[in-house]
């Protein structure tokens, strides 16, 4: 009836405290009085408490002996393979020790664990995930033992709080309570809104941009797909790669300055790609002349400026020279390089221009705007006044327009140092409204002996370059409003278009 020298539970020799003799014994000794009574009783009491303590001890430790005397007759019956008691209150289940050796202890899983606080959806995250990676490396069978130490050890603050008065057995429930009290309350438009209006800031680097980016694609991707249960794999696959697509677009057109150009002029073809050649390409272009940026810093003009200040202060602290341009060991005034600090790795965008557009030049002054037929340096050089002061003429002001007419030709004659020779083909053909009281018809006429001094408001002249003696003159009576035709000089009268003459008008030939 006796085992390894204890007894066991059934044997009716163990050692309880149930002698009425000793119980007798300290009842007299105690006494009548009603304190020494209740000071039995507690003693008694005290007893029983130790003795049922003892008894389940000895009966835990018959139970183990039995398990090890059947573990070693099970390694008797298997050879060679280590078997190790199992945990639980069943019959033993024996595993091998090399399945064994592949899992942590409790120790090492709750050390993989991070504190978690709960102060924001980022800390929630990293959480859960190296729970779930603690729960993986420790055995089934102290899954839930771990459970309890990360809910007694690595829950502080306001978590432990909000979970101190709920029951939670299992991770899934763990994770199911903690989403919901720290989780992410952000609405699938909200993140729409992010979404579309991705903009690299006015301090934030490359790195930090395409990060953000990142982010608010992932989120917006897992909140689509949880909201629509009922798509099936195909359906959420092709949600998935639809929006990265668009956040790839997203993010190139956000990036600030010719860094957007040179990302997508790569054609990347990945959201991933993207995002690391926007990165690159920021370290290339900022280290590229002379070390003169930091990377993060080529879309941030005030970022670049003062990285600039700093470096223009640190050479000129050690008294070395080097090239605003290039950063050459040579000053700028001789460097070689292009101009106002422009990387030679970079093409200046081109200007852009409307299909349509041209440009005027004036064929006589070489001005940029106008063309020779409203040049105002041609009419007064020719004696033409301008329609302002036609209407003045109109009015009843002829004498003053021409007087001002005639001082506004010798300021510009004595300003401007040209030759009056008017140059070859300088000149196209063009007319202005005329008006003649009488229809009588006009004359042009080629002529050697009319001066210049002969020529008056009524007619109109203009030299020829080869043959600088001959003026051409065009008569018209009661002329109210100036007529005038120009053509190319140097030419015949035939060249004059007589299209554009009035009808009734003669050309002459002398």
């Amino acid at each position: 009836s006796v085992r390894g020298g204890f007894f066991t539970p059934n044997d009716d020799r163990r050692v309880r405290f149930k002698n009425d003799a000793l119980r007798d014994t300290i009842r007299q000794l105690c006494g009548q009085d009603e304190e020494r009574n209740k000071l039995a009783a507690d003693l008694l009491e005290r007893m029983d408490w130790i003795d049922n303590r003892l008894y389940r001890e000895m009966e835990e430790r018959n139970r183990y002996k039995a398990e090890l005397e059947e573990a070693q007759r099970a390694l008797n019956g298997h050879g060679r393979e280590n078997w190790i008691l199992g945990n639980g209150d069943g019959p033993v289940a024996g595993r091998n020790r090399s399945e064994d050796d592949n899992y942590l202890s409790l120790k090492s899983a709750l050390s993989l664990v991070r504190d978690f606080q709960g102060n924001n959806a980022e800390d929630l995250a990293s959480f859960l995930s190296s729970c779930e990676t603690a729960k993986k490396q420790v055995h089934p069978s102290k899954s839930g033992r771990l459970l309890e130490m990360i809910l007694g050890c690595k829950l502080v603050g306001k978590t432990l709080l909000q979970l101190k008065h709920k029951t939670v057995s299992t991770f899934d429930e763990l994770k199911k309570e903690l989403e919901a009290l720290f989780g992410k309350s952000e609405s699938l438009i909200g993140l729409k809104i992010e979404f579309n209006r991705l903009q690299q800031k006015q301090e934030e680097d490359v790195t930090k941009f395409v990060a953000r980016a990142e982010r608010v694609s992932m989120e917006l991707v897992e909140v689509i797909l949880t909201t629509n249960n009922d798509l099936g794999d195909e359906g959420k696959e092709g949600v998935r790669r639809g929006i990265l697509t668009l956040a790839k677009a997203n993010i190139e057109q956000g990036l600030r300055g010719q860094l957007q150009i040179l990302v997508r002029s790569h054609n990347y073809k990945t959201l991933h790609e993207s995002c690391i050649g926007a990165i690159e390409l920021d370290k290339t272009i900022s280290t590229t002349v002379g070390g003169k940026g930091k990377p993060g810093t080529f879309g941030n003009p005030m970022k670049n400026s003062q990285n600039n200040n700093r470096q223009s202060n640190v050479r000129s602290s050690f008294g070395g020279v080097s090239c605003f341009n290039c950063g050459q060991n040579h000053l700028a005034k001789f460097c070689t390089a292009v101009k106002g600090g422009q990387r030679k790795s970079i093409l200046p965008a081109r200007e852009r221009q409307s299909v349509n557009a041209f440009s005027q030049v004036c064929k006589f002054c070489n001005g940029v705007g106008h063309d020779a037929m409203s040049c105002y340096r041609l009419k007064r050089k020719i004696g033409i006044p301008d329609s302002a002061k036609l209407r003045a003429d109109s009015n009843g002001n002829k004498s003053n327009s021409v007087e001002n007419n005639k001082v506004e030709k010798k300021k510009d004659d004595d300003t401007e140092n040209k030759n009056d020779k008017l140059p070859m083909g300088a000149f196209q053909i063009f007319t202005v409204n005329e008006n003649i009281e009488d229809n009588k018809p006009m004359a042009v006429v080629h002529s050697t002996d009319v001066s210049a001094s002969e020529v008056t408001r009524k007619m109109i002249k203009a030299k020829d370059p080869r043959k600088q003696k001959s003026h051409v003159v065009m008569q018209a009576d009661g002329l109210v409003q100036a007529t005038m035709f120009l053509w190319d000089s140097g030419a015949s009268t035939s060249v004059v278009k007589a299209g554009l003459l009035r009808k009734g008008t003669e050309i002459c030939q002398g």
